[in-house]
């Protein structure tokens, strides 16, 4: 009798990217606080847009304002404050510290995201978030990996005392989007059918816990 080859899931057949290794899904370093609320347009709706590639069909745009995890805030000098955010939606948070004490305070932000990035996307060809993990069975390796890449990532030493550029496990670095370029880019972005394409989330406002 033949011997049956078990093979393992591929990305496609994942809903979520490959996230077995490390905590940190996917980042974002230095965002401009004025490409998500421009100048003239602080009272309007936001979207924190992340985008990989730059043209078709490798381009891959997400809206990450329903993300989890870590940031960190930064004023001229370097860091200001470093948040956690695991109930409240990260976009949220962000919001929040425009209007408490750390207001005027910071201009940009990184972000480290517990969320994975989905496969399959939203009606607007934007990719979705996957769920929050509720436990993780990590590699002890990837774990202490992913705080030191965090660190330096978090900090810029990249450049500076860190000669060697630490990566995360399994995360890729997405690049903001900028607010005028926002409309035109999701345009150019192939739309799943309404059938196939995964529900707009529903991003309510929560207490200012972590």
């Amino acid at each position: 009798m033949a011997s049956v080859r078990r093979v393992g899931p591929t990305r496609r057949r994942l809903d979520a990217r490959d996230s077995r290794k490390g905590f940190i899904h996917c980042y974002g370093l230095f965002w401009s606080v004025d490409e998500v609320w421009p100048e003239g347009e602080r009272g309007a709706p936001f979207r924190l847009l992340g985008k990989l590639g730059q043209r078709a069909p490798g381009l891959q745009v997400c809206d990450f304002r329903d993300q989890r995890g870590i940031y960190v805030l930064y004023d001229e000098y370097g860091p200001h404050y470093v948040g956690l955010t695991r109930e409240q939606p990260l976009g949220n948070r962000l919001a929040d510290h425009r209007r408490d004490k750390h207001a005027k305070k910071w201009d940009r932000f990184s972000w480290f995201g517990f969320k994975p990035v989905r496969v399959r996307c939203l009606l607007d060809g934007t990719h979705a978030l996957g769920e929050l993990p509720l436990r993780r069975n990590m590699e002890a390796r990837s774990t202490i990996g992913d705080v030191e890449a965090l660190l330096i990532q978090a900090l810029g030493t990249r450049h500076r005392g860190n000669a060697v550029n630490m990566r995360f496990a399994s995360a890729d670095n997405w690049t903001q989007v900028k607010a005028a370029d926002a409309v035109a880019l999701i345009a150019r972005l192939p739309k799943p059918t309404p059938s196939r394409a995964v529900p707009s989330p529903r991003i309510r406002r929560t207490r200012a816990s972590r």
